[in-house]
């Protein structure tokens, strides 16, 4: 840890163990999510956690429970950039419940999206109630936050399909996702859905569409960073579709 970096973790323990001393709970619950969302940008999932539960846990107690509910978001994130995906479920449907039960379905939308993010990171597909949810809750919204939570909702009714071997069932998704990774701005996950798509209309047969698919993800894929090995995936697939 740097210098600068160890000064401002001890600023802000400071900080919420002075309002712990003083005996104002919101205060150190606000400064315990600050010093939990710092612990969190620097990696230290553990840490983060400690911090985050114990502020989701003051402001809950003192009525304060949007703020309660994004510190469970938190502590749900936490856990899993340390790998404890499995354990992360908990606290996403925590936070999940809090939303709903506040009435705040931006934030549902937000901890149901996440949540969904770690299914996938699970390959477990039992999750498209969620996904049917997000997707209902945000049609004819435009606002961008909410436009990235439903790509990631029809992203993981796809990858669902595809996992019960129904290529044809995930096109409809995919190509949903498509057109949101669009709106959004978001090329390289445009492109590795291009090349979902290409690879099961490939599969159901459908080669004029496949290699439609194949080209448009070679230049989406052209000079972007981190793209390379879709645009050789894509080379490779449209080479054996024109094989025949």
């Amino acid at each position: 840890m740097s210098y600068d970096g160890g000064q401002r973790e001890q600023t802000l323990a400071a900080i919420a163990d002075k309002w712990t001393g003083v005996g104002e709970p919101i205060k150190e619950a606000g400064a315990r999510f600050e010093l939990g969302r710092y612990l969190f940008q620097m990696g230290r999932g553990e840490s983060a956690f400690t911090e985050l539960r114990r502020s989701a846990e003051l402001f809950q107690n003192h009525d304060a429970s949007p703020l309660s509910a994004q510190a469970l978001l938190g502590c749900a994130h936490a856990l899993a950039i340390v790998g404890r995906v499995e354990e992360s479920l908990e606290w996403f449907d925590k936070s999940i419940d809090l939303f709903k039960e506040i009435g705040l379905a931006s934030g549902e939308l937000e901890a149901s999206a996440a949540k969904l993010e770690a299914l996938s990171d699970l390959h477990r597909w039992n999750g498209t109630d969620i996904s049917d949810k997000i997707i209902m809750l945000s049609e004819g919204d435009s606002d961008p936050q909410t436009q990235a939570f439903r790509l990631v909702a029809c992203q993981y009714k796809a990858q669902e399909r595809l996992a019960a071997q129904d290529f044809k069932g995930s096109l409809a998704p995919a190509m949903k996702a498509v057109d949101l990774a669009n709106a959004v701005g978001n090329s390289v996950t445009e492109a590795q859905l291009r090349l979902f798509a290409a690879h099961n209309l490939r599969l159901l047969r459908r080669l004029p569409e496949a290699a439609d698919q194949y080209q448009r993800v070679i230049k989406l894929a052209q000079g972007v960073p981190g793209a390379a090995s879709l645009e050789e995936q894509a080379i490779e697939g449209l080479g054996d579709v024109l094989d025949g």
